[in-house]
């Protein structure tokens, strides 16, 4: 079982150091992103529950004050009527874990993306099918007709 820590703003890489460095097992899910900044498309990563990191709980209910002291920690989230944390099942963590790694590199049928490079950037479309690892075809809605076009997948973000 997990606990959620609520971490100072923009530290949560610093909390979970911290904590790491006192013994607990953190989990801090980070998406590989891409964003339209000043003209042009850059790879940025993401903290994807801004503000919350996992501690895995198997001793931490004793160490509780060890966890709300840590810098970079707010909280733990607890349930008021009962004063006991919140707690993540490890089938549920492993669901966010899949998330993560297949971000942006498993693109299925069905899939909303936005196209991210060329004169075509910011066009979103859905995946129709995937040709091979490289390339995919696209259905894109211009004007109220629907067009296939084919791109490579190097040029696609996974709306999710």
């Amino acid at each position: 079982m997990w606990a959620v820590v609520r971490t100072k703003p923009n530290q949560e890489i610093r909390a979970k150091t911290n904590l790491e460095n006192q013994g607990f097992s953190t989990y801090l899910p980070i998406l590989n992103q891409k964003k339209f900044y000043r003209g042009r498309w850059t790879d940025y990563n993401e903290v994807m529950f801004k503000g919350y990191i996992f501690v895995r709980n198997d001793h931490a209910f004793q160490r509780l004050h060890k966890i709300k002291n840590t810098y970079g920690v707010i909280n733990i989230l607890i349930d008021k009527s009962t004063a006991i944390p919140y707690e993540v099942n490890d089938s549920d963590l492993e669901e966010v874990i899949a998330i993560v790694e297949n971000n942006n590199t498993e693109f299925k049928e069905g899939d909303s993306v936005v196209h991210t490079k060329g004169n075509n950037s910011k066009i979103v479309g859905i995946i129709k099918n995937k040709l091979n690892n490289n390339r995919a075809i696209l259905l894109l809605n211009f004007f109220g007709q629907d067009q296939e076009v084919s791109v490579s997948i190097n040029n696609l973000q996974k709306i999710i």
